[in-house]
């Protein structure tokens, strides 16, 4: 048997040669952009940092390989385009590109990352122990902030498949037990102390006049957030009376196809996958403006994260401390239209020294369904010590304790006042928003180690509870005027005993010297409110 080798024709040979040089040079050319070249990976777009380059341990030798060879495909150069082709092609057929999304029904994403899907389906409720701890951490953050007459206010967004469980696909059923946040409201309903709200009604009753929350997006849209606000803003008006919700008529709507959201992203598919109407909801004059929040950002903190602030020029709204997740992104422009002054930071950490600068009314934390999913927050030491106490029982700091006799100011009687009734008796009846009373004194030597003592007895208005109340202190040099700098802050408590309370005036060095004048500021609004000023006095 002969077998004869056919000899390759010239042709033939510089196509092959052709095709191995373009081979190399295509694969080298991708190796070396991906070495020297800029990073083709988009964190955005994947909602996760790359895979670090590992350092060779030989403790870890092992595991070595692997770790350099995600760090590497998380950078090989043309990988958005590799990774976008796969994930139109699977998208297509109805498979979702990403392990974190869900493909559910009329155009839904869904997020399954963080245990939503079995957060979902009911199969992780809390243990005893694990609702013990949220309760113990959020009950020491309301008795620690009652001490300063400050009120507390929980807030936790429902997951979207909580809203919308008739767009999960049909194969993924809810669960039947108590969710987690049914477990956590109806735990702090009974404690009877920190105040959460339950958000769900509102959003349900929402979704019937259009989307509340994004198809391609984890969060609640515009009208989900303002449906949210509404019920937030009633609440915290029979807390502060000042703030009265935005209502709809003073907002405009607008609707617009836009690129698709986090879940889109996620698939690297923002412009194949689209938000087919994205609701824009916003107030048609706002009265808040950006202000300094005095909290420097972290380097590489994400837009959604970046700490906010906004103020009015309005001395009768309360002032604010909002701890949040990304949900609060589409809630803030509304809620900082009722505060003088509020802050929005992303931490669930408690920062002490912040609400000490700050001395908010009120502080409100946000934090997203799914993250009750997770350990509780940790508390700082400090708030640990206000914890397990009966409800009502905090002491205001500095209240009722001895002190040697003081120089006394002029009688709480002669003082001018506003937004106040006086009867023969003496005593006050708050009549409006802004009550305050104030008096002329003989010039004052003052230091930063003085303090003022004022004796006085709070009556809650009628239906109002006996518990804390925040006052100011106000005073002022010579032919100055008063000034949010020259004041304190101090808890009073309205349970219808006499008290005497220190305020420690902390003064800056330009405030420093002889005070002229003096103003108590009685909490802002609260109609009904009777009031006995005894004495004021000046001490060490």
């Amino acid at each position: 048997m002969s077998v004869f080798l056919e000899k390759p024709s010239a042709f033939r040979a510089v196509r092959d040669a052709m095709t191995s040089v373009a081979f190399v040079v295509g694969l080298s050319g991708t190796f070396l952009r991906t070495l020297f070249g800029p990073s083709a990976f988009d964190p955005a777009a994947e909602n996760r940092r790359p895979a670090p380059v590992p350092a060779l341990h030989w403790a870890d030798v092992e595991r070595f390989p692997a770790k350099l060879e995600a760090a590497f495909a998380d950078r090989l150069a043309f990988r958005p385009r590799f990774v976008r082709v796969g994930s139109m092609l699977r998208f297509t057929i109805g498979v979702s590109p990403s392990p974190k999304v869900l493909i559910g029904r009329d155009g839904f994403l869904f997020y399954t990352g963080e245990d939503a899907l079995a957060q979902y389906q009911r199969a992780k409720p809390f243990s005893r122990r694990e609702l013990a701890g949220w309760l113990a951490v959020l009950n020491a953050r309301h008795d620690f902030l009652a001490t300063r007459g400050i009120r507390y206010l929980v807030l936790v967004p429902p997951n979207k498949e909580t809203i919308y469980p008739d767009r999960m696909p049909e194969e993924i059923h809810a669960g039947t037990r108590p969710s987690r946040l049914d477990q956590l409201l109806g735990a702090l309903g009974k404690a009877g102390r920190t105040d959460a709200l339950d958000l769900r009604p509102a959003l349900m009753k929402a979704r019937e006049h259009g989307l509340a929350y994004h198809r391609t997006d984890t969060h609640w849209n515009d009208r989900g957030a303002f449906a949210a606000y509404q019920t937030i803003g009633r609440f915290l008006g029979t807390w502060l009376p000042a703030i009265e919700p935005v209502p709809p008529a003073a907002t405009e709507t607008s609707t617009a196809r836009d690129l698709g959201g986090d879940l889109s992203g996620l698939m690297a598919l923002r412009d194949f996958v689209p938000e087919p109407a994205r609701v824009t909801i916003r107030v048609r004059t706002p009265r808040a403006r950006d202000a300094d929040p005095g909290v420097r950002a972290a380097p590489n903190t994400a837009p959604h994260a970046l700490p906010r602030a906004s103020e009015i020029d309005d001395p009768r709204l309360p002032r604010a401390l909002v701890f949040h997740d990304s949900f609060m992104g589409a809630l803030r422009p509304y809620l900082a239209e009722n505060f003088r002054r509020s802050v929005f930071l992303s931490t669930h950490d408690f920062p002490l020294d912040v609400i000490e600068r700050e001395h908010p009314d009120v502080v409100v934390e946000e934090l997203l369904e799914r993250f009750l999913t997770m350990a509780a927050p940790r508390n700082p030491p400090e708030v640990w010590k206000f914890a397990a106490r009966p409800a009502g029982s905090a002491t205001p700091i500095g209240m009722d304790e001895a002190a040697r006799p003081g120089e006394i100011l002029p009688p709480p009687s002669g003082w001018i006042h506003n937004d106040l009734d006086r009867d023969d008796a003496g005593v006050l009846t708050v009549r409006g928003d802004d009550p305050w009373l104030a008096t002329d004194v003989a010039p004052l030597d003052i230091s930063t180690h003085r303090t003022i003592r004022v004796r006085m007895t709070v009556h809650a208005a009628p239906g109002g509870r006996p518990d804390a109340r925040m006052a100011q202190l106000f005073w002022a040099r010579p032919s100055a005027q008063y000034e949010e700098r020259a004041s304190q802050r101090f808890v009073i408590r309205a349970d219808g005993q006499e008290h005497r309370y220190r305020v420690r005036l902390d003064l800056s060095h330009e405030d420093r010297g002889p005070i002229a004048h003096v103003r108590l500021d009685l909490p802002d609004g609260e109609l009904g409110l009777r009031t006995s000023v005894a004495s004021v006095e000046l001490g060490d």
